[in-house]
């Protein structure tokens, strides 16, 4: 495994405040962050998906009204809606960008509690590209998939027709998760386990035929831990998923972390008893 180049605080800590969940583009270009501070920070790179060629940021305003606790971001393939997970108000908010993926043409647009079948407090959030389905994961255990009649209109949503999955040994604390591009692979990464989850999708995009087929360790002492870099917050996949980007906390100080080559070539088919293979 490729060494995680760490963007620690000499680089980072004067603009982010505990950097929760990170959100790329398609083409890797910039990324996105959300942080204590109540607010959005945006990253240009020079080079797509390398954290290390960080050219310039920006920051939004005070989001705090609307999403307290932010935890999450996600922006539609468009750049045009952008979507914040507010943990404590225990609702998801949408804002939209006149100048897409602009941070500073950022407007408020609506809110909605979203809290089905026993959750609360959502923490993670992820939509399919073309904004009729979203999947969040709760502080409080459990992933959800929501229908959206409308596309990208959180309004539209029906917490009836909801469908929650509850796995104790895999989605308690559900902190951040991942879809990749084809729908049929979802990454989680549990607060409560400190482990990263694979899971795939018979039917790409439908929650209900999840089956968690991989773990890996992410605590401290772990294959994917990193000495004096814990706990982590978010997480993140290039579209080939040969990347893996991490946010995480160490006395307050903000890191990023890029792992080379995870989780290509490095798989933990032992479920919950973790064996690495070649």
């Amino acid at each position: 495994m490729t060494a995680p180049y760490n963007l620690g605080p000499a680089a980072a800590y004067s603009v982010l405040n505990n950097p929760h969940g990170l959100f790329f583009p398609d083409d890797g270009g910039y990324f996105y962050v959300v942080t204590d501070d109540h607010d959005v920070s945006r990253f240009v790179l020079t080079v797509p998906w390398d954290v290390s060629t960080i050219a310039s940021f920006s920051k939004s305003g005070s989001i705090f009204t609307n999403s307290r606790q932010p935890s999450d971001v996600f922006i539609s393939p468009d750049g045009v809606n952008m979507f914040i997970t507010g943990m404590y108000a225990g609702n998801i908010a949408h804002y939209t960008l006149s100048t897409p993926w602009s941070l500073e043409t950022l407007v408020y647009v609506r809110k909605k509690v979203i809290n089905p079948g026993g959750t609360s407090s959502p923490r993670c959030l992820y939509f399919t590209p073309d904004g009729t389905k979203l999947f969040v994961g709760y502080y409080s255990g459990g992933v959800a998939m929501f229908l959206l009649p409308t596309p990208w209109d959180i309004n539209s949503i029906s917490l009836a027709a909801a469908v929650v999955v509850h796995d104790p040994d895999v989605t308690a604390r559900a902190y951040s998760i991942w879809i990749s591009p084809d729908g049929g692979k979802l990454y989680l990464y549990s607060d409560y386990s400190n482990k990263l989850f694979i899971g795939t999708m018979a039917t790409p995009w439908d929650l209900s035929t999840v089956s968690w087929v991989m773990d890996a360790d992410m605590g401290p002492d772990g294959v994917l831990g990193v000495t004096g870099y814990y706990p982590y917050n978010g997480i993140f996949c290039n579209p080939s998923e040969s990347r893996l980007f991490v946010t995480g906390t160490n006395s307050g100080a903000a890191i990023f972390t890029l792992f080379g080559s995870v989780p290509a070539g490095r798989f933990w088919t032992n479920f919950k008893n973790l064996r690495e293979e070649a």
